[in-house]
């Protein structure tokens, strides 16, 4: 899988910016592999969009006008990660390997974040069958 996403600025693109605690934990919940990670930054800064000043305009956050001194800068991340195991995806969760819960939906969704010894037992039981071809 290869991401290139936003990470800062861009600021009338995407809904999100993405950072690295995401993939650390797309990875986490899914045993993917790391093969290359990149923080990629715009030298060029740039006054924030207008629709964005108008907006902190109209809500009296600063002075009107005061956004006008505010500068932005782009950048993305870039991630390239591989798929080892063979399971269903599980979604990214943010919480610490191995936190407990009481709600059982939540063990069976989540079951590689809420049992932290799961894809080290699934990655053993996998690479069996191959280890068993190779010394046929």
């Amino acid at each position: 899988m290869v991401h290139r996403l936003p990470a800062q600025g861009m600021f009338n693109h995407g809904l999100v910016n993405y950072n690295f605690k995401f993939f650390w934990m797309l990875a986490r919940s899914n045993g993917y592999k790391f093969i290359h990670a990149d923080y990629v930054q715009s030298p060029n800064f740039y006054n924030i969009p207008e629709n964005i000043g108008s907006f902190l305009s109209s809500m009296q956050v600063m002075e009107k006008g005061y956004q006008k001194e505010f500068k932005g800068t782009d950048a993305a991340l870039l991630v390239v990660m591989q798929k080892v195991l063979d399971i269903p995806f599980v979604p990214p969760l943010d919480v610490p390997t191995g936190t407990q819960t009481n709600i059982a939906s939540l063990k069976t969704r989540y079951w590689t974040v809420f049992d932290p010894g799961a894809l080290q037992r699934l990655t053993k039981q996998q690479a069996r069958p191959s280890a068993e071809a190779t010394e046929r």
